[in-house]
């Protein structure tokens, strides 16, 4: 009978490692519902946010701005199930009147904070299987200056590409692929819901894009699971830009064929 219970302990502690889940941190934005609604058939999928998703999918909410919180919740889901993919799509948006400085200072912590709070605990586990593919996304605001948008993102994406830079080896000590998806423009929102301005802009990209068209939450998503996947097991520390091109052209290539959008 000892023997029997003992047996049914294991076979439920192998059964829960064995379970394939992924974690998606800020799980509320059009492009995580997305993530989310294509990974179900593949995966369990857990979401860490101040705002649950839409179906009713394992919800663990969570205030990013919180570290102490952050690092609680996350021990305690790790304890749980450990993830064999974690996606990070939280994102920083300050309130009004908030001054760069700040908005830098709170936007470190919401947009990395997770990533260095699960790093602690993987270095600090000795869980039989840590996750196998942690994605972040950032921005090619990272490396580009637009001036219409704020100096606070601009920082913050290009702190998230050299986190991923200086974390992939460490990571890869434990046998975690770190890779980051680099955004350029994509719908967040049917098109047509978009003021007359913006679907200019779209206009205008779109002729210097591979396919003429603008990125989709549904190109994003398939890239994501690419990197949570197995055929991306030898890409690590690697920033995959998804903007359909545009990055290779340098400002004045795109200046001097400006004549062929106006």
């Amino acid at each position: 009978m000892v023997e029997h219970f003992w047996f049914l302990c294991r076979s439920f502690a192998l059964s829960a490692i064995d379970r394939n889940t992924t974690w998606i941190f800020g799980c509320s934005s059009p492009l995580a519902q997305r993530l989310i609604e294509d990974l179900t058939s593949q995966t369990e999928v857990w979401c860490f946010g101040r705002t649950p998703p839409k179906n009713n999918f394992k919800f663990f909410e969570l205030n990013f701005a919180q570290p102490d919180a952050v690092e609680s919740v996350l021990r305690r889901a790790y304890a749980e199930q450990p993830p064999k993919g974690v996606v990070f799509c939280q994102r920083y948006r300050p309130p009004p009147e908030t001054s760069e400085i700040e908005a830098i200072q709170k936007g470190l912590v919401v947009e990395l904070g997770p990533l260095l709070s699960l790093l602690s605990l993987l270095e600090g586990s000795a869980a039989p299987l840590p996750p196998r593919s942690l994605v972040l996304l950032s921005s090619v605001a990272a490396k580009e200056s637009h001036p219409d948008i704020p100096i606070n993102y601009h920082i913050l994406k290009a702190a998230t590409l050299a986190a991923c830079r200086c974390l992939a080896p460490r990571l890869a000590l434990h046998s975690i692929r770190l890779n980051c998806l680099v955004l350029g423009e994509f719908l967040k929102a049917p098109r047509h819901t978009y003021p007359d301005y913006k679907k200019r802009q779209f206009q205008n990209l779109e002729r210097f894009t591979l396919e003429q068209r603008i990125c989709s939450a549904e190109d994003i998503s398939k890239a994501i699971q690419f990197l949570l996947g197995v055929d991306a097991t030898f890409f690590t520390g690697q920033e995959l830009t998804l903007d359909g091109g545009i990055s290779l052209l340098g400002p004045e290539s795109i200046i001097r064929g400006a004549d062929l959008i106006l």
